[in-house]
């Protein structure tokens, strides 16, 4: 029996093959989401109509093809897939055809087959959704980095009044996007708002004379940018430890002068995990400068006491 016409068609989610023979109508339709098949072949007597075979399979073929005044509706129920075709011709007269198909019968090979086959288009729709999700995050993050951008533009006028005093002079106005921090504070070094540097968001290197504070943690100091700190007390004892430190994650280089009663760094140090590579301590009496020594050899960090040989390198961490 030899094929004289064949059609393949997508339909909501159904996969159609459907081919004019001599003397039967031969449909093939699978489930493109469950992969159940049905599959048979239908003769004239069959469609219960009284027109040729080939005039019904146009009618079948046009509904497919969702032509005007032609439609198709299927459906399945107990193993048995129903499509229903409707045929407005000419448009007077209405026909009407009835296709039953059973469940084609898998081998254990077959079933082995449609179990692979869900698991690919389970995995190939889960791609897309991740796919399409990871398009989605790309245009939220690049519409995100643009705000930013803008942001940043503007802030990069914006001043900090780094002071608590209520009579501001122009050096307490600090650029936002400042990189370099020099605050060489006289007389009204107390007042100063340690606890906004961490607001200077490029912030790298802070210097700051006459530091009157006693430790990092009293005047709630922090900062995720600044790299090189540099400390000068100028004696006047206040400052007694460095504890807080922890609290400037990224600081790589610290220089501590003049403190007399600072105690207990390589202990504070040890408290937490560090980035520091270099130490400078000089002129702070309180400070075991062997202990030091030996904590830098230990880490690997370059410790200067302040004198030409005062350098160390040890090994690593």
């Amino acid at each position: 029996m030899s094929n004289t016409n064949t059609n393949t068609y997508s339909w909501k989610n159904y996969s159609i093959v459907a081919s004019l023979n001599e003397r039967t109508i031969y449909f093939k339709i699978t489930d493109i989401v469950s992969f159940y098949q049905y599959e048979g072949n239908v003769d004239s007597k069959e469609l219960r109509l009284n027109i040729e075979l080939k005039d019904a399979y146009t009618i079948i073929t046009n509904c497919f093809e969702n032509n005007k005044g032609y439609n198709v509706s299927i459906s399945v129920n107990s193993n048995v897939l129903k499509m229903q075709y409707s045929a407005l011709i000419g448009g007077f007269l209405k026909m009407e055809i009835e296709v039953m198909l059973r469940e084609k019968v898998m081998t254990n090979d077959g079933q082995l087959t449609i179990n692979f086959n869900r698991l690919e288009q389970k995995l190939v729709a889960g791609l897309n959704k991740l796919e399409q999700r990871c398009k989605e995050l790309e245009t939220i993050i690049e519409d995100k980095n643009a705000k930013l951008l803008d942001l940043t533009n503007k802030l990069s006028n914006a001043h900090i009044c780094l002071t608590y005093t209520g009579h501001p002079v122009p050096h307490h106005f600090i650029p936002l996007n400042i990189k370099e921090l020099n605050a060489r504070f006289s007389n009204d070094s107390e007042s100063y708002k340690y606890e906004l540097i961490g607001k200077f968001y490029q912030l790298e290197k802070l210097t700051t004379i006459s530091f009157k504070a006693q430790s990092f943690s009293s005047v709630k100091m922090e900062s995720n940018t600044l790299k090189e700190l540099y400390i000068q007390e100028q004696g006047n004892g206040i400052f007694t430890s460095i504890e807080g430190i922890n609290k400037i994650p990224n600081l790589e280089r610290l220089t501590i002068i003049e403190a007399p009663q600072l105690t207990n760094i390589p202990t504070v140090l040890k408290s937490y995990k560090h980035k520091i590579n270099y130490i400078k301590i000089q002129t702070c009496g309180q400070v075991n400068v062997v202990e030091m020594q030996t904590y830098c050899r230990t880490n690997n960090i370059e410790f200067n006491d302040g004198t030409l040989l005062g350098s160390a390198l040890g090994s690593n961490k």
